[in-house]
């Protein structure tokens, strides 16, 4: 498992590669904003996703939370620009629980990927409320197999950086200007 170089929270996904019985995949964690649809920063995250994607030359597989319904995603022409497919859970008729519960987390893979999909199920025991996991068991060579359990990337603040404040009583030093300042 490795980090691809393009990994990024800032971006609305995270990309880690797996090799299992000769099959590499890239497996993408995707986060997009939440009731804008497939509009402002939302269509910005696709966009760059979408040209990562065409970098790559091994299947993969994009799971989380779409925050939108597979219909939006459908409309807007995305997946037929990176040549995808969506896949559901097939365990629950919703994944999100706002509102009257909505289908919006699931996975989008290349169509190079299929072959290895075997199942895509949603998990109920998340340590968060408002969604489903989601969980994939993919098949490399013969029998091996893979479940790989995906959450959602969650932002973070990143830390304030601690200002250093000048010590008078420092050792250090001296510089010529503040020699000739005094």
């Amino acid at each position: 498992q490795k980090l691809h170089p393009w990994a990024s929270g800032l971006l609305g996904f995270c990309a880690y590669v797996y090799s299992l019985e000769g099959v590499t995949v890239i497996f993408i964690s995707i986060y997009l904003t939440s009731s804008i649809g497939v509009f402002g920063v939302n269509t910005s995250k696709l966009a760059k996703l979408g040209a990562c994607i065409a970098t790559l030359r091994d299947p993969w597989i994009a799971m989380g939370d779409w925050n939108l319904t597979q219909e939006e995603l459908l409309c807007s022409s995305w997946l037929q620009k990176v040549n995808a497919e969506i896949i559901k859970p097939t365990n629950v008729n919703f994944t999100s629980y706002s509102g009257k519960g909505r289908m919006l987390d699931y996975a989008v893979y290349s169509t190079s990927a299929k072959g290895i999909i075997h199942s895509i199920r949603a998990v109920h025991d998340v340590p968060w409320k408002t969604h489903k996991g989601i969980a994939m068991k993919i098949s490399g060579h013969l029998d091996a197999s893979l479940a790989f359990y995906m959450g959602t990337p969650k932002s973070f603040a990143h830390p304030k950086l601690k200002q250093n404040v000048a010590n008078p009583d420092s050792k250090r030093p001296k510089r010529k200007k503040e020699i000739a300042d005094k």
